[in-house]
């Protein structure tokens, strides 16, 4: 049965900034211009498309210049060029695509007769992975939307979501400052396992899946049935995308890590984050135990692996305060995290020690990697938001191919670039349409919240940016389908969004002035919330 639910159903009205930005088309006019003369192809396609989408919402007439250079992007097929977002904005505004159409039809018409059918073989091939194809219609040709939604093909020729992530809770026990989730006004909720094996099947049927992930901000082990998700996904849908899931670590008490052990995911990542007492006691709530209670919780964790050369890595995610770490948060926040080589160092020789020691004593073969330590001070201080610096600390061999142990470093700023303005909305300046896109478009995904509704990133606290909810439709894919879904992907890749949560991680902050003493900001105005949202992605 259908349930019809707006998306201002789930939306906090103190989420959403209260200075927007209104788009000028004059100054962006003149951006067009400037991008053609400095031969910055990619930045001119994002400035065209903005141009295009902006005209298309308030029904103003389009910018010539702007259709042209997409239609001969299209036509051309620079190599350099990612015409994803282009493609976005043809299914998203039909009205947009017909004059692409035209213009595209205008700019064969003064090819040389023999050379069209060339031109238009190769932009089929351009086309035809985001699912269009280039068709006759009489003397001219037109685009035909054979997919109708915003994933683009897989190598099995289904649709391919680069990340599924089905929050099992958005229920959390810990309390942590570079968080937003504490100030979380939206209601906990635990997702229906049986919902959610419906949903699972469904995705698991019609699309190429990449990745599982069963929680966003919630803690997945507080949900009952965690290990049952796991299994369908593993065992009875027999899914070849890795699950994986993330726990803040008290909770692997050791009834749950037995529980646990008897339906694995590919990966857990423990948000270790500390590397003392004084750093947790900074950062964290004590209310559920302090910092040797959640070393020994996720020792316990990583030593029953060990012990029983389990088909699972473990991920220890530590905050580090280096280089690429988000002034934006209080500096009692920073100062609770590694700022110095060394002091990571030590934390990493820490942990291989702990657990050689443990192997050593039980006679488990455990290989542990010779630590460098010149080459884990490069790590920490190039570790940015994405998932690649990490540091193996222990491995050993299974049936389904090595599993380790690794640690890996994120500044403070993975969360914490919401914390401060998720409930201020005087602090943050939102745009129409923001200077850069978000780098969720770029390799799409889905989130299915706990509370249902649907949305393309993990980062959206109250479900703002929503597109529906999974029982709109009795398939999955039909919403996917939907107007409100491939207008979303469309906006949002050329930055251009009207939900709260995105106007935050597009904009920018207008600190008052406690705010900018204490991120020792001193006179900047505005400073952009998320530099780089394809790291963060």
């Amino acid at each position: 049965m259908k349930k019809n639910i707006s998306i201002a159903d789930s939306s906090s009205n103190t989420a959403f900034p209260k200075h927007i930005v209104p788009f000028d088309f004059e100054a962006s006019k003149l951006r067009i211009d400037q991008l053609r003369e400095q031969d910055d192809l990619q930045g001119l396609i994002f400035q065209c498309g903005q141009a295009i989408i902006m005209a298309s919402r308030k029904n103003l007439p389009q910018y010539p210049d702007a259709l042209d250079i997409i239609s001969r992007t299209l036509l051309i097929g620079f190599e350099e060029i990612d015409i994803e977002p282009i493609m976005l904005l043809l299914r998203a505004y039909p009205n947009a695509r017909a004059l692409i159409e035209s213009y595209l039809n205008r700019l064969l018409a003064e090819e040389d007769r023999p050379s069209r059918p060339l031109l238009v073989a190769m932009m089929n091939i351009r086309v035809n992975r985001f699912g269009f194809l280039v068709m006759p219609k009489g003397e001219k040709i037109h685009f035909v939307d054979f997919l109708g939604m915003p994933y683009p093909l897989g190598q099995n020729g289904r649709p391919h979501i680069n990340t599924v992530w089905i929050e099992a809770t958005n229920h959390c026990n810990q309390k942590c400052s570079f968080c937003p989730d504490p100030k979380r006004e939206s209601p906990r909720e635990l997702t229906d396992l049986e919902k959610f094996k419906k949903r699972a099947r469904d995705l698991h049927t019609s699309f190429d899946i990449g990745y599982w992930q069963l929680n966003a901000y919630g803690e997945p082990l507080l949900h009952p049935n965690l290990g049952e998700m796991i299994h369908f996904l593993r065992s009875e849908l027999q899914s070849p995308a890795p699950v994986y899931f993330t726990t803040h670590g008290l909770t692997l008490t050791q009834p749950r890590i037995k529980k646990l052990l008897k339906a694995l995911p590919n990966e857990v990542m423990i948000s270790l984050h500390n590397d003392s007492e004084d750093s947790y006691a900074i950062s964290r709530s004590e209310k559920i135990g302090d910092y040797q209670l959640l070393t020994d919780r996720v020792f316990d964790f990583c030593s029953a692996l060990m012990e029983d050369s389990c088909p699972c890595s473990v991920r220890l995610s530590v905050l580090v305060n280096n280089a690429y770490a988000s002034r934006q948060v209080g500096q009692d926040i920073l100062n609770a995290f590694s700022d110095n080589p060394e002091r990571f160092i030590a934390l990493v020789s820490y942990w291989q020690e702990r657990l050689r020691s443990w192997a050593n004593q039980n006679h488990v073969q455990i290989g542990f990697p010779p630590l460098d330590k010149g080459q884990i001070a490069e790590i920490f201080n190039n570790a940015s938001h994405g998932p690649d610096n990490i540091i193996v600390i222990a491995q050993w061999q299974t049936p389904s191919g090595p599993k380790s142990i690794f640690i890996s470093p994120r500044p403070v700023g993975t969360y914490a670039n919401l914390v401060p303005f998720q409930h201020d909305p005087d602090s943050v300046i939102g745009f129409e349409a923001a200077s850069f896109g978000c780098g969720f478009t770029r390799e799409p995904s889905l989130t299915i919240f706990a509370n249902g509704r649907l949305g393309i990133c993990c980062l959206d606290l109250e479900t703002t940016a929503s597109f529906g909810h999974a029982d709109d439709e009795d398939t999955l894919q039909k919403s996917l389908k939907s107007e409100a879904c491939n207008t979303m992907f469309a906006n949002l890749a050329f930055g251009i969004s009207d939900c709260g949560g995105c106007l935050i991680c597009l904009g920018k902050v207008n600190p008052p002035s406690n705010l900018a003493d204490k991120n020792d900001l001193g006179n900047t105005s505005t400073v952009p919330l998320v530099a780089n949202m394809k790291e963060v992605a």
